[in-house]
């Protein structure tokens, strides 16, 4: 089931996706991927690692399914299960208070060398906190010039191409990981959620009302990320991957909690009443 082929750079030097990825991985302190399900996430989470440590950085991830399947399988987490593959509402909140406090305590230890390359996908309170405005030592960091969050937009024409490939994967994963991807009903369901959300935004467009559309859901987003510094980031070819995009180099190192921080993270969630968590979910664009 795994991918015996190791990563490589697909980005084409030269390209404006390769020159600005490539640009802002010798920079920056932390890159921050954010989107929805089906929008290239992993794939330039994986390129961008590849185009750090080509630049003699150190690489440290944190990536969303790592995150919540290692809080899934906790014994803490047994009266939370998933429903119907989507991770419980109490999980996702403990997940990202987990998250906001792990961010923070590396960049405390970080040196000059050091890259955080992250997942954001925002949508349904999945690692919203990291955009949300906290008065916390970290907030002026995610705000300032060493930080950036990017929004991969896929044309409508690679879209649909991510959405064939996902089937494919699901039914066929190439890694173990892709057989915890959203599948494509998910994906849509979560794109709908972000068409109905442009709509509270003020943001309605002749674009169809349901499903991806570049111009609605960049809309979305970067209303989101006010409170952040982002760049868009257009894809408008499907790059030629050979292996799976959750294949990365083994230089790479991943932020996961230990299991005090898993149980301390639970606890906290705990406190809070079934309506409070959904309240808390369902609004989770409120940021």
């Amino acid at each position: 089931m795994n991918s015996e082929i190791p990563p490589s750079l697909v980005l084409c030097p030269g390209t404006r996706l390769f020159e600005a990825l490539n640009d802002l991985a010798k920079d920056k302190a932390m890159l921050f991927l954010a989107g929805s399900a089906g929008v290239g996430k992993s794939l330039l989470l994986q390129q961008a690692a590849l185009l750090a440590l080509a630049a003699g950085r150190r690489v440290h991830l944190l990536r969303w399914d790592v995150v919540r399947l290692s809080f899934e399988r906790s014994p803490s987490a047994q009266d939370y299960p998933p429903r119907s593959g989507v991770t419980h509402a109490a999980i996702r909140l403990a997940v990202g208070h987990w998250a906001r406090k792990a961010v923070e305590d590396w960049y405390a230890l970080k040196v000059s060398a050091d890259l955080l390359i992250a997942e954001c996908p925002m949508v349904g309170n999945r690692f919203v906190e990291l955009v949300q405005r906290w008065s916390d030592p970290l907030e002026t960091v995610l705000a300032g010039d060493s930080v950036r969050f990017l929004i991969p937009a896929p044309t409508l024409k690679v879209r649909d191409q991510i959405e064939s490939l996902r089937a494919r994967e699901i039914d066929n994963p190439r890694h173990a990981s892709e057989a915890h991807n959203a599948p494509p009903k998910v994906m849509n369901a979560l794109m709908d959620e972000i068409q109905a959300l442009s709509k509270s935004f003020g943001l309605e467009s002749e674009a169809r009302t349901q499903g991806y559309h570049p111009e609605t859901y960049l809309g979305v987003y970067s209303k989101l990320l006010r409170h952040r510094p982002h760049t868009t980031l257009l894809i408008d070819e499907v790059l030629p991957v050979s292996g799976s995009a959750q294949v990365l180099p083994a230089a790479c190192k991943e932020l996961v909690p230990t299991s005090k921080h898993l149980e301390a993270s639970i606890a906290w969630a705990r406190r809070f009443s079934d309506e409070q968590v959904q309240r808390r979910v369902s609004e989770w664009w409120k940021v």
